[in-house]
């Protein structure tokens, strides 16, 4: 496992080379002290604008940061499911924060489209 810190730390020179990135999140088992020897790193960010290309070439940068073959990076902006999204902003932890009305309103949209899910979920499956 590696630290919340550590992680952090290794991260700083990329998100220097990548002012897209508005915030980030690591999330996960790193991030809730689980990640076990064989576990990837989980990471989530906001990137504006967003291209493609850019994408690809971030999540070399951060592979190779992290000394790392595996790892999964959510794009907040472009991920469609809610429950992963509510689950990262509850349970992730902040590793960027570079606009923090952007992130503020990320995730209070995404709380609200959360929660509106759920009830309409409950009252589909009558759960």
């Amino acid at each position: 496992m590696v630290s919340f810190e550590e992680v952090r730390r290794r991260l700083s020179p990329v998100w220097e080379a990548f002012p897209e990135v508005k915030f980030a999140y690591l999330f996960g088992s790193q991030a809730s002290g689980q990640a076990g020897p064989l576990s990837d790193i989980d990471l989530a960010v906001y990137l504006e604008p967003y291209s493609h290309r850019r994408f690809l070439e971030l999540y070399a940068a951060c592979l190779r940061a992290l000394k790392r073959d595996k790892m999964d990076l959510v794009v907040l902006n472009r991920a469609e499911n809610l429950i992963l999204l509510e689950n990262i902003i509850r349970e992730g932890k902040l590793l960027l924060e570079r606009d923090r009305g952007a992130r503020f309103e990320f995730e209070v949209e995404t709380l609200h489209l959360a929660l509106d899910f759920r009830e309409m979920r409950r009252r589909i499956l009558g759960r």
